[in-house]
């Protein structure tokens, strides 16, 4: 299916590990044009440079060297179908946006005349007031990846993304193998979406105890994030992380899930990369 909306999350929530399972699988088949595993091919990274950037951007710097990365059958349960089995990746140095790009950095490429306005309604951020530092949502791939190249970056790759979330030991959780709460991720821990709050995002950065080694935030949980990477044969991208509906049985650093480029949903976002 190409064109997923906000009623259709992908993920997992209120099933079981078991039915997630199934579910995952399900929506593989169903969200990509003909699934299968991205390839490990990273493209090009930058210089490494970290600082502000033009419309926000700070990011930290992800060095150099071998990781592990895909799914660790040894203490994931089960592995997604679009998963491979852990093994080494190296990739460049690069650098990455220490939170989600939020409504009011992505307002200024708006205002620029560069950038198109995300969607409204809903738990969409971009219209309501008071959430200028919540995570900019109902954007699809193309917006995202304008917004990236207006401040002289680009999406990352899902390697990339999947290195600054787990660090080089193909760690579960950007903070290690323990357990994801509430107090780690915005995510459903049992008390419902969005840690009892409801269908919406946090303020970006307010879970500092989730932070990854090099200090990037919100890298599970709050919003499912664009990635540059595409299934092989699928005009799919990859989207990382985990929303702030999925269930904390359902998350893990190493899944990712095709999603249609065209698709805009209050449960998506994005941060960028260099």
């Amino acid at each position: 299916m190409e064109n997923e909306t906000p009623q259709s999350k992908p993920g997992f929530s209120h099933w079981g590990l078991a039915g997630g399972a199934v579910l995952m699988l399900a929506l593989l088949l169903r969200l990509s044009m003909s699934g299968g595993a991205a390839t490990d091919e990273a493209k090009p990274a930058g210089d490494g440079e970290r600082g502000e950037r033009i419309g926000g951007g700070d990011q930290v710097l992800v060095e150099a060297g071998e990781f592990i990365v895909g799914c660790r059958e040894s203490i994931d349960v089960w592995c997604a179908a679009s998963e491979k089995a852990a093994r080494p990746l190296t990739l460049p140095s690069f650098s990455i946006d220490r939170t989600e790009v939020t409504v009011a950095a992505y307002r200024a490429c708006v205002e620029a005349g560069v950038c198109s306005e995300p969607d409204s309604g809903g738990a969409c951020n971009y219209a309501v007031a008071g959430r200028e530092r919540h995570p900019v949502n109902c954007v699809d791939w193309n917006q995202s990846e304008a917004y990236c190249a207006w401040r002289g970056d680009r999406l990352p790759t899902e390697w990339e993304w999947e290195r600054a979330a787990r660090g080089t030991r193909g760690d579960r959780f950007p903070w290690g193998d323990a357990s994801v709460d509430c107090s780690r991720a915005v995510i459903d821990y049992g008390s419902g979406n969005a840690c009892g709050k409801g269908d919406g995002t946090f303020e970006v950065g307010s879970k500092p105890d989730g932070a990854s080694s090099e200090g990037a935030l919100d890298l599970i949980g709050n919003v499912w994030e664009w990635t540059s990477s595409t299934p092989e044969g699928s005009s799919s991208r990859i989207v990382r992380g985990g929303a702030y509906y999925v269930e904390s049985s359902q998350l893990r650093a190493s899944l990712g899930i095709p999603f249609a480029p065209n698709g805009r949903a209050d449960y998506v976002g994005f941060r960028c990369a260099r």
